[in-house]
């Protein structure tokens, strides 16, 4: 795996959204559980365009942006997702009057990259099966309004769980994922 620094990350996340979204960032914010004082790197908005041409969500979301490094990757990675869920329950002061709470938020680069792809054989049976560690925490990290932000070659699109919910070039949103934007609060049906 090779190491980027999240200063490059953020350079290329602003190419990649700036003419779609407006970019607010470094935004403090309040996780509410015990009041700690929290810094989101990007809150963002769809530009008009965006939401009347492909019914994109009309508000503020955040963007979390984590360097990579070839080293403990999937434990960074861990880290990365907490943030982000704790970030999806916090309050963010965009103006002196405005508080809001994002209605999600963005991974990025997409927490998946911090998980080798591979398989695990099982030393005792010789039976090989696919990690997926990856894909238990992407699923997961759904319920709690997190997903991923793929940016290559000017292009962009927003993944929830295993699903796009929307891209730069689509004609609208993945009217079936919601993870989006609907909060889901305690059991939550099989």
């Amino acid at each position: 795996m090779k190491s980027i620094n999240e200063s490059q990350l953020k350079n290329k996340l602003r190419k990649s959204l700036e003419s779609d979204f407006e970019l607010l960032e470094e935004v403090s914010g309040v996780f509410p559980v015990d009041n700690s004082r929290v810094r989101i790197d990007f809150l963002a908005r769809p530009k008009k365009h965006i939401v009347e041409d492909k019914g994109f969500y009309d508000g503020w979301f955040g963007i979390e942006v984590k360097g990579l490094s070839n080293v403990d990757t999937a434990n960074k990675g861990k880290n990365f997702a907490w943030q982000s869920v704790t970030y999806s329950q916090s309050t963010f002061e965009i103006t002196d009057n405005e508080i809001i709470r994002p209605a999600f938020i963005i991974m990025y680069p997409p927490i998946a990259q911090y998980f080798d792809m591979h398989e695990i054989v099982n030393p005792t049976t010789k039976e090989t099966f696919p990690q997926n560690a990856a894909f238990q925490l992407i699923t997961f990290l759904e319920r709690a309004n997190v997903g991923s932000l793929y940016c290559r070659n000017g292009n962009w699109s927003f993944h929830f769980g295993t699903q796009c919910y929307c891209c730069k070039n689509s004609t609208k949103i993945n009217s079936k994922v919601n993870f989006a934007i609907k909060r889901n609060v305690g059991s939550i049906g099989a």
